[in-house]
């Protein structure tokens, strides 16, 4: 599951959402993505829960609600497995091609 940071302007909704989410919440520094109840503009990806038209979560909100919103946020922030494999491999080869060059450098000095 996602790990959230929560930053809401209403005390209330703070509070909820830490007892609701107390599995999940962790600092800024190690989220996923930010609950907040503002729009505001972060480095980190942010779910707004307001009563607008366009909120990621909708007030009011149920627990299993809200748990169906963070759960579709983690499935499209997760690379496909075909691609992640990919990466994985373009990394692989590129670590070992790197430590070639190193060694070789080393071994004319």
């Amino acid at each position: 599951m996602v790990k959230v940071c929560i930053m809401c302007r209403s005390v209330l909704l703070e509070s909820s959402l830490k007892r609701i989410l107390r599995h999940h919440v962790t600092t800024f520094g190690e989220c996923d993505v930010v609950l907040t109840d503002q729009r505001i503009t972060l480095e980190k990806p942010t779910l707004l829960i307001s009563t607008q038209s366009d909120a990621d979560i909708k007030k009011p909100f149920t627990h299993s609600s809200l748990m169906v919103q963070l759960e579709k946020f983690s499935n499209r922030s997760r690379l496909p497995k075909e691609l992640e494999q990919r990466i994985h491999e373009a990394t692989g080869e590129f670590v070992k091609n790197l430590s070639q060059i190193i060694a070789a450098y080393y071994e004319n000095k």
